[in-house]
């Protein structure tokens, strides 16, 4: 087969990845980081097996004059090195750029694999296309199940788009992964892009005081994300325990407030806990306090969510 991502698209073709192709896709690409600083890259469509083709004879390279390979069953291998060998070598020519291998590459629906986070940071493991409320529901939902094993700045999950008619709702969801959306923020709304251009910088600030992204654990009290209920995260730096992130959401829950509590803290220590960016200050709890009794947090709509930041008393 010519093109294993589709058996339908004839207009394209498979490259052998255990052939000069790896190489080539390497130079293109640190071109670019060099020309135009290029930050981010998404590999994506497949590779050696289609998420969308059942049929196993269309995956594999069958090419018998492949220097990386004798046969089929052989390339499978190959082209899996070939591939990881091409994100090495991006990340000793760029450190600073994030790779993005996206679940098609992977080569299943909703796959993220520990094999394929050695070489490439990121991997965008879903496109979620129902709009708000449904969609957040769905990003949430697939980073509840994947998290616990899976680290969270790993997880891009697409596709809640800048046009959203919430768009805090959905931009907060994804603050529980590694949040990336759709659209052009030149065509953004004036309000709704400073509203983004708050929340970037501040969850950067975030990111340089607590490392939020290297950790996230489960809301104790708050189970599976689901339609009329409540459902939140905790991403606490737990070897500091200087503190991190809370996001809590309401999908149509007819309950209006709910109890938080936070664990991985200080027992004796005093934390402050703020709402969202630039938020003032709400209580002043001991480490203890806040795992024990926790916090109330109150939503007026049926579908919102609030992201607070948990930190230390100056």
């Amino acid at each position: 087969p010519s093109n294993l991502h589709s058996m339908h698209d004839t207009t394209m073709l498979t490259a052998c990845m255990s052939t000069g192709w790896t190489s080539h896709i390497r130079d293109v690409i640190l071109g670019l980081v060099r020309e135009h600083g290029l930050a981010y890259t998404k590999l994506d469509f497949a590779v050696v097996t289609s998420a969308y083709v059942t049929d196993p004879a269309i995956s594999g390279c069958y090419a018998a004059d492949h220097e990386g390979h004798r046969d089929q069953p052989e390339s499978f291998l190959a082209n899996y090195r070939g591939l990881f060998g091409l994100f090495d070598e991006l990340q000793e020519g760029a450190p600073d750029l994030f790779i993005d291998c996206t679940f098609e590459t992977q080569g299943k629906l909703h796959l993220i694999d520990y094999a394929f986070l050695k070489h490439a940071e990121g991997n965008w493991l879903a496109n979620m296309e129902a709009v708000t409320p449904h969609g957040a529901l769905r990003v949430r939902h697939l980073a509840w199940e994947r998290t616990p094993v899976i680290p969270a700045a790993s997880c891009v999950i697409g596709n809640l788009r800048l046009d959203s008619p919430d768009l805090e709702f959905d931009f907060l969801s994804l603050v529980g992964t590694f949040p990336i959306m759709l659209g052009d923020v030149r065509e953004t709304p004036a309000g709704k892009r400073e509203w983004l251009r708050t929340w970037s910088d501040w969850l950067k600030e975030m990111q340089v005081k607590y490392d939020y992204m290297s950790y996230r654990q489960d809301l104790r009290g708050f189970g599976e994300p689901g339609e009329g209920r409540w459902d939140g995260w905790q991403r606490i730096n737990t070897e500091t325990r200087a503190g991190g992130l809370v996001g809590v959401f309401r999908q149509g829950s007819p309950e209006s407030s709910r109890q938080v509590t936070v664990e991985g803290l200080r027992p004796a220590g005093r934390y402050e806990v703020k709402e969202g960016a630039g938020g003032r200050v709400l209580y002043i709890l001991s480490g203890e306090e806040l795992q024990q009794a926790g916090f109330p947090v109150s939503m007026k709509r049926a579908y919102q969510g609030k992201v607070f930041e948990i930190g230390i008393s100056r």
